[in-house]
């Protein structure tokens, strides 16, 4: 076989492959966790042109939750966050259903990502003065939970 043309096929079914990218609230729904996002990055096509990534919507939003517990925050448009892209369709896992076969063949597909709050740019304000309280910023308010447990 040509190497070359095993090397460009192995260009593009990787430059087809969705794992992570940056992403930025368009709008958000709090009753049903799910976030419209755009993707905050371009994509390049086979012949090196870069065009803008549809808006995903519908996209489930990630928020601490496990044992009973769950902390929530607003999501408000123009917020960062991190959107992820599942090995296989996600859909019947998503509707309830567990150890499902998955409803169809697709792979890292934009239909299948989840959203985690919270990526940054390293340009941002950080409002975290130290490594060892846990500090909760909200509306010019700030909690602080120190590690001998004072508030």
């Amino acid at each position: 076989m040509n190497i070359d043309f095993l090397q460009a096929l192995q260009k593009k079914i990787l430059s087809s492959i969705n794992v992570s990218m940056p992403g930025i609230i368009e709008s958000y729904d709090f009753k049903t966790q799910k976030a419209n996002i755009k993707i905050d990055s371009k994509r390049q096509e086979d012949d090196n042109s870069f065009t803008e990534y549809p808006v995903i919507s519908g996209v489930p939003v990630i928020m601490p939750s496990s044992g009973g517990a769950y902390i929530t925050m607003p999501v408000k448009a123009g917020d960062s966050c991190i959107v992820l892209f599942a090995d296989k369709d996600i859909t019947n896992w998503l509707t309830g259903m567990s150890n499902q076969k998955p409803e169809t063949k697709r792979t890292h597909h934009l239909s299948d990502a989840v959203a985690i709050l919270g990526l940054k740019q390293f340009n941002k304000a950080n409002l975290i003065e130290n490594n060892e309280d846990l500090n909760i910023f909200y509306s010019g308010t700030t909690i602080k939970i120190k590690q001998n447990g004072d508030v």
